[in-house]
């Protein structure tokens, strides 16, 4: 296939883990953590890069295909873990971004109790901290206490994604949509990309038609920074 003449973020899972616990009740409390990186764009998009890592742009060679492709862990790029520590019971909530505390929420009062704990949920949404580094990126968490009746096998966007109970997207992205580290570079990554309409109109191969929207400077050259925002709109 035709290799992209623009580069965007893609983001891969590292992790995904949910426990259950309690100190009086048991599966009062909720641990979730996702584990997520940004692929490293001089590995999934060599022939817009030179040997030294240097954007080149559009202005470049970007109709070479001769580049060879990096794969899997050779593509990692930077990972972030985010941490949802929430108590069903008392409705105290706590997010952790690569270890540091971003949010928390106390419960309305001392002796607050929620007598009906498992009909609960949670959302949240924030921007990944440090933009200039990290790049702009807005998450967003929607979690359950138990997957709602009818809702466990329910579509729920176009690209086929089921419901989950513990969800993080990633600029409207599901985190359970992304390719897999090992898929980085791979044809099922550039399958997952095509369904996010991503690609130029001249390589996406989605029925819809639809065009795909970011933002962000593509006619820059050098050192690339990270800055760019995608979404689905």
């Amino acid at each position: 296939m035709s290799r992209p003449s623009k580069v965007f973020p893609v983001p891969y899972q590292v992790d995904f883990t949910a426990e259950s616990k309690g100190r009086h009740l048991d599966s009062t409390k909720r641990k979730i953590t996702w584990k997520f990186g940004f692929a490293h764009p001089p590995a999934i998009f060599p022939h817009l890069f030179d040997k030294d890592e240097n954007y080149i742009g559009e202005n470049g060679s970007p109709s070479n295909d001769d580049t060879p492709h990096k794969k899997g862990t050779e593509c990692r790029g930077r990972e972030h873990e985010i941490i949802l520590v929430w108590s069903i019971l008392t409705n105290k909530a706590h997010i952790y971004v690569n270890s540091q505390e971003i949010f928390r929420l106390d419960s309305p009062h001392e002796d607050y109790i929620n007598l009906n704990p498992f009909s609960g949920s949670f959302r949240r949404g924030f921007n990944l901290p440090n933009a200039k580094y990290n790049g702009k990126h807005r998450i967003d968490i929607r979690c359950y206490a138990r997957t709602p009746m009818g809702a466990k096998n329910m579509i729920v966007d176009d690209a086929g994604g089921k419901f989950r109970q513990y969800e993080l997207t990633i600029d409207g992205l599901s985190f359970f949509s992304m390719p897999a580290m090992y898929e980085l570079g791979t044809q099922k990554m550039w399958h997952k990309l095509s369904r996010w309409r991503m690609m130029s109109e001249s390589q996406e191969q989605d029925t819809s038609g639809e065009r795909q929207h970011y933002s962000g400077n593509n006619n820059q050259t050098g050192r690339l920074q990270d800055e760019y925002y995608f979404s689905q709109n």
